[in-house]
């Protein structure tokens, strides 16, 4: 989905603000290449090259080699690394773009998932809130991105114990499963979630049904994900003690 949208809004010429962004266009083009064949180390190298010399342009492409570098050091467990990257991308310069509000969307949830990650749910869900309002205008509609930014706001609330507000999150979620093509196993994930809210609060029926849903929908993805299945079993064994 990303890399889509990045070839939606990919500038034809390499001449930004005066600056010649040929060097950067090429480690970025690079870097697409290493993660493909996951080479990761090389990645993080292009990447970074990329965002330096992208650093004083307004491309779209310096916020997404940004976003890329924090997601490999955020898949690493780095995310203290992961946050120095977004913090250091001046995300206000992209306000004049096309892309702006997707732009913002974007990187307040990436922000958010770090902090989530790192336990700090109050900002986690300060930085939701403007993501949900930055993607709800924008004129760019990015279902994936939206069903993501819903999913991490059910789970600050369920984090926070805020059952109702979560599962309202969560099923806003759902209702994106339509328009999802890729990731389906997000919409796996996230039955999961919904069931374990409905058995932590007493509503056994809907919980049962919910990991029923998880595990039908698991058996329509391949490769099947056996950390997933294992999940599944042991949440719906909870049922036949």
């Amino acid at each position: 989905m990303i890399i889509a949208i990045l070839i939606f809004f990919m500038v034809s010429t390499h001449q930004l603000n005066g600056m010649d962004t040929s060097a950067a266009y090429q480690s970025y083009t690079q870097a697409l290449v290493s993660l493909k064949n996951n080479k990761l180390e090389e990645a993080i190298v292009f990447f970074s090259k990329a965002n330096k010399l992208y650093q004083s342009s307004n491309s779209v492409l310096y916020g997404y080699s940004a976003f890329y570098l924090s997601e490999i050091y955020n898949q690493r467990a780095l995310y203290q690394q992961a946050i120095e990257v977004l913090k250091k991308l001046n995300i206000q310069q992209f306000s004049k773009t096309t892309a702006s509000a997707l732009l913002h969307a974007e990187y307040y949830n990436r922000f958010a998932s770090l902090h989530i990650m790192t336990g700090n749910i109050t900002e986690a869900k300060k930085l939701l809130l403007i993501a949900h309002q930055q993607i709800s205008k924008s004129l760019i509609k990015n279902p994936a991105l939206s069903f993501k930014i819903l999913t991490n706001l059910g789970t600050c609330f369920e984090t926070m114990k805020d059952y109702s507000s979560s599962l309202q999150y969560y099923h806003k979620a759902l209702s994106l499963k339509p328009y999802l093509t890729k990731n389906l196993f997000s919409v796996v994930v996230l039955y999961q979630y919904i069931g374990k809210i409905h058995y932590f609060t007493g509503n056994i029926d809907s919980a049962r049904f919910y990991f029923f849903q998880s595990e039908t929908s698991s058996q329509k993805i391949t490769p099947e994900n056996p950390v997933h299945l294992a999940s599944f079993y042991s949440n719906l064994g909870v049922f036949y003690k």
